[in-house]
């Protein structure tokens, strides 16, 4: 299984964390940190990576606390990709 993670740079450190306990569990993650190089036509990638994952997380913790919406702060989810590709 593989696992595109998306998140606000402020929670970086976050979702570094989180790729890094979704690895000890045998999870590849594409986290754009990691995964793509510095000068690499990156729209190419990404949009490789948006078609071959099978599921996704969002962390937004610190982009909503900012925003004062403490309800909708933490990650969600892991969900499948629609269309069972």
């Amino acid at each position: 299984m593989n696992v595109f993670l998306s998140y606000n740079s402020l929670d970086r450190p976050a979702a570094l964390r989180v790729a890094d306990a979704l690895a000890k569990r045998g999870i590849e993650t594409f986290l754009d940190v990691r995964s793509l190089i510095p000068g690499q036509r990156w729209q190419g990638k990404l949009a490789e990576a948006l078609s071959d994952y099978d599921a996704a997380a969002r962390y937004s913790c610190r982009l909503h606390a900012r925003a004062n919406r403490d309800d909708l702060c933490c990650h969600q989810p892991v969900s499948p990709k629609s269309g069972g590709g």
